[in-house]
């Protein structure tokens, strides 16, 4: 009994991490180059939006994503907006979607695809600013570190 247990318990963890999202660290110079922009921001808004694309047996195909709105408060690369539409996957359709909080501060960085625009994943060095002292001061340095390579640029 106790051995049928722990191959069960050990069968849902496997099965969790191969379905799961995996991203490897990605350093911030690399995360820098890879960007289209990445700024700072305070999430204002969430909304969910529909894109269909065809499938090769020529249905079509529906998914949801998430298109945040941002309240930029600087920018380290791209053009300076006041507001800038970030999209990431929906939490039912893809695990590497990045759950940002409505009215928390970000670095964000994003990318950019034909179809959404501006995206991001949680495989993105994307930080959230806390009131939990030692997210104060990662977020402090990567700011600092950003300032860095935008007056190197």
């Amino acid at each position: 009994m106790v051995s049928r247990s722990l191959i069960i318990l050990i069968s849902t963890i496997l099965s969790h991490n191969l379905l799961g999202c995996h991203c490897g660290f990605q350093n911030l110079e690399y995360e820098f180059d890879q960007s289209k922009k990445v700024f700072v921001g305070i999430v204002i808004g969430r909304t969910v939006k529909t894109h269909t694309t065809q499938l090769e047996s020529g249905e079509n195909y529906k998914y949801k994503y998430y298109e945040y709105k941002i309240k930029v408060s600087g920018v380290f690369k791209g053009q300076d907006e006041k507001v800038i539409k970030v999209a990431t996957s929906h939490k039912k359709f893809a695990t590497c979607g990045m759950n940002f909080k409505l009215f928390k501060k970000y670095v964000v960085y994003a990318q950019e695809d034909k179809r959404y625009g501006l995206f991001t994943t949680m495989c993105h060095r994307n930080i959230r600013k806390s009131n939990r002292k030692f997210d104060r001061h990662i977020f402090r340095d990567e700011v600092k570190g950003l300032k860095q390579l935008k007056d190197m640029t």
